[in-house]
């Protein structure tokens, strides 16, 4: 286990260890040593089938979280290196032992007692900090919990840590989606080569990989349902107001919810029963917010005070004799026929309704509200808080500019320009856009529920399969309902129901019975094998028995026998010359820099960022290295003693790394492509030959897009069913943009002294495209002047093997 994961693992299990010895001595009552814990499939189960199993004593607390922690080590930052989580909580594991102590003694809080969650990095919890993703909120810990987490808190929830998202809830600057300057970029869960849309992605990440029972989004426009589309996870956003708002780093007052993403819809229907309701600081969070002459309810609806009953709506006869409209074309086997018909199987009464569109929508109020709002929850975030508005913000990230503005911050430097002084040209506009806003985006669904004939109730709709119009700016619910898979790539497809103000257990029904007729989502291991194979989880990821995993940390950690010591430069920037300069001068031996190497590639390969970009070492390697520093040692003593010594080869010493297509000796060659899995060539091709002739060490294989790009029209650069996708390195969020992807992405990381790749591409996409986007050099030779014996052909009037 890395050293990091093996910290935060003891650290929770210190503070639980304090915990229970605190719960022994002082309560009578507390359960008896656990018994040794089931094995559970975190991908399939429920919150409620595991709140009964903790009812029947066969499970606890605290092996339920520890369980989820075992996934967080095996899946963000190693396996597929999601990104997903940013922080646990050091105190997770004593909550959840404090609640197995309530059970004991036959107190349950709720439904939700002892489930785990995770939540976006923008909700304030106690005791961690809150950093939007924000450089400058690196220690920004607030004074008290976001209102949700006391619900959360109120019902028995274990606060297991936080998640990543696109910087500031993607209104800072231009990032892509799931990526925030502090904690970098989210990675798909299902698919690496694919945006995790926003903002709460690291919320779609954690929910879509089951690493935890409950999962927190937030969203403004889109960014709880974009993601969980995305991901392919149910997605609810709330009736804004309905789940408390303070507490929760802003855009708009106006349209920011809190809601769940989780895998069931009856998981989200629990997480919104536990954490939405009547708060009366909520309340006075948004009293008078919206300025002179505005009245608080035309702009949030007044929060019931008694929540219905949301797991009740968990029937598959919900919809039997209720209305619900829709709209879209219902192409047989689309997502939308096929949640149709399961909808009229179930005895739903379904009625065409197109969108309603009021004409007159104002401009958006966002930017002006973002400078109210942010300054507002700076100024309540204690006295100890770092940043006290978002001018301060500005000026603190643009001095560390480096570290903080990688795709700048315009969105904030525009919203910081915008004047809230309450008399102000700008602020008259505001409320006249707000006001108006409100009206029509309420109006415009109001009217689709009512069937447009507002004096017959008879006609009103409980609900809308498909489309409404501008949904996330009236504050009104929706719910994302995943319905498998595109049958040619396997990305995520959906279908969306909404309804009007408060309507949450209306859609939540109407989407059970549409999750339950048709049970289309998969897990992320059955959708993406390449992906997840080889992730060590309890139990084991399908298709977990192939093996033929790239090169892991624990690998490569048994290969060196310790950790190597610093070098005294930058393997990311020295170049092969230097190093053979260093070698030749015995600054350096060729073990210690083999070592080196390997060492880097154990960080950041399969752990870290999970660049993914090598596929296989040579595990003689360091062997290899021995017998190049006795060359060299020869070579420097005759030198001392004035002989006129023996040239060595112009690579003595220097460990490189070759494309998935070359043949070496006692490696495989499989171009990425599990049907040639296991395939060892008699001999080495002559590229091999005589780089081992010149003195370099075979330091292993990097992964290539599939049969070097022409496996599939549809499949994205870096991409192989036994490989997986390569990511690249300053960006992870961009496409490796060709087969020698592998290559590319190791030069950029310091992977090796030396890359080769192969080019056949008339428009230079295979090794040329890659090197752009990596940002390194790649050299096509002309076709034949490198050796193409015992390479994977493309095409031999075109192929170029290449550096």
């Amino acid at each position: 286990m890395h050293r990091s994961r093996r910290a935060a693992t003891a650290l929770l299990s210190l503070a639980m260890a304090v915990a229970l010895t605190a719960v022994t001595a002082s309560d009578p009552a507390a359960a008896k040593p656990p018994h040794k814990p089931p094995v559970i499939d975190l991908e399939r189960v429920t919150g409620l089938q595991l709140q009964s199993m903790m009812d029947a004593g066969r499970l606890t607390s605290v092996q339920l979280t520890k369980m989820y922690l075992d996934r967080i080590n095996a899946l963000n930052k190693s396996g597929p290196g999601l990104n997903a989580v940013t922080q646990l909580n050091k105190n997770a594991l004593a909550e959840a032992a404090y609640y197995d102590r309530l059970r004991a003694r036959g107190i349950k809080l709720s439904p939700a007692m002892g489930l785990p969650v995770l939540m976006k990095d923008l909700i304030d919890v106690k005791g961690m900090y809150t950093s939007a993703g924000n450089f400058s909120l690196r220690n920004s810990y607030p004074a008290q919990d976001a209102g949700l987490v006391k619900k959360l808190r109120a019902n028995g929830v274990v606060i297991l840590g936080k998640l990543g998202l696109s910087e500031y809830a993607n209104f800072f600057g231009s990032q892509p989606s799931g990526f925030a300057n502090l904690t970098g970029q989210v990675v798909n869960a299902v698919d690496a080569d694919q945006n995790p849309s926003g903002s709460s992605s690291g919320s779609g990440a954690a929910a879509a990989a089951s690493l935890a029972t409950l999962v927190v989004g937030t969203e403004t426009s889109g960014s709880i349902i974009s993601p969980s589309s995305a991901q392919g996870i149910v997605g609810l956003r709330p009736t804004v107001g309905l789940v408390p708002g303070y507490g929760i780093a802003p855009i708009s007052a106006s349209q920011d919810t809190a809601g769940p993403m989780v895998g069931t819809v009856s998981d989200a229907a629990l997480l919104l029963q536990t954490m939405s309701g009547y708060d009366p600081q909520n309340e006075a969070y948004y009293a008078g917010i919206w300025g002179p002459g505005v009245n608080d309810t035309d702009i949030i609806p007044p929060v019931p005070h008694v929540l219905p009953d949301y797991l009740s709506a968990l029937d598959v006869d919900f919809v039997r004799g209720k209305r619900i409209g829709y709209n879209g074309t219902l192409t047989e086997g689309s997502p939308l026929k096929i949640a149709y018909d399961a909808l009229v199987q179930a005895g739903a009464i379904m009625v065409e309704r197109p969108v309603i569109s009021p004409p007159g929508m104002p401009g958006s109020v966002l930017s002006w509200e973002a400078h109210r709002d942010i300054d507002h929850y700076y100024q309540h975030l204690g006295p100890q808080a770092p940043i006290k508005s978002l001018a301060e913000e500005i000026a603190v990230n643009q001095s560390e500019e480096h570290q903080a503005l990688k795709f700048g911050n315009g969105t904030h430097q525009a919203a910081l320009a915008q004047d809230i002084n309450p008399d102000s040209p700008a602020a008259i506009q505001y409320r006249n856009n707000l006001v108006v806003g409100k009206q029509l985006a309420h109006q415009g669904i109001d009217r689709m529920m009512a069937n447009d004939t507002p004096d017959d109730s008879g006609d009103d709709f409980i609900a809308i399969l498909g489309s409404v119009s501008n949904g996330a700016r009236a504050g009104y619910p929706q719910i994302t309902v995943p319905m498998g898979y595109n049958s040619t790539t396997r990305r995520t497809v959906n279908v969306n129901v909404h309804g009007a103000a408060y309507d949450e257990r209306d859609i939540l029904g109407v989407a059970y019975v549409i999750e339950q007729a048709t049970k289309l989502r998969q897990t992320p291991g059955t959708v993406n094998p390449s992906m997840y194979r080889c992730a060590r989880t309890v139990p084991a990821q399908p298709f977990a028995k192939r093996g033929a995993c790239n090169p892991t940390y624990d690998q490569v950690m048994r290969m060196l026998g310790g950790r190597p010591a610093p070098l005294a430069f930058s393997l990311e920037t020295e170049t092969a010359a230097g190093l053979r300069t260093k070698l030749l001068d015995g600054k350096i031996s060729a073990v210690d820099l083999t070592r080196a190497y390997l060492y880097r590639i154990g960080l950041t390969n399969a752990e870290g960022p999970a660049t993914q970009a090598v596929r296989d070492l040579n595990w003689d390697v360091l062997k290899e290295a021995k017998e190049a520093d006795k060359v060299l040692k020869k070579y420097r003593d005759d030198k001392k003693r004035g002989k006129k010594p023996k040239a060595p080869g112009p690579l003595l010493g220097l460990p490189v790394l070759l494309d998935d297509s070359f043949d070496t000796r006692s490696m495989s060659t499989t171009g990425g492509s599990i049907a040639l899995e296991g395939l060892k060539p008699a001999k080495d091709s002559t590229v091999v030959a005589k780089l081992k002739a010149a003195g370099a060490l075979i330091l292993g294989k990097t992964n290539v897009s599939e049969l070097n790009g022409v496996f599939s029209s549809t499949m994205p650069k870096g991409y192989s069913s036994l490989g997986g996708q390569v990511l690249l390195p300053s960006d992870t969020d961009k496409t490796p943009a060709g087969s020698s992807g592998g290559s590319a992405a190791a030069t950029a990381s310091g992977l090796a002294a030396l890359t080769i790749g192969m080019e056949t591409s008339t428009d230079t996409a295979q090794l040329l495209a890659p090197a752009d986007a990596a940002g390194v050099v790649g050299l096509k030779p002309t076709v034949g002047l490198v050796s193409r014996t015992g390479v994977l052909p493309v095409a031999k009037s075109q192929d170029s093997p290449a550096r």
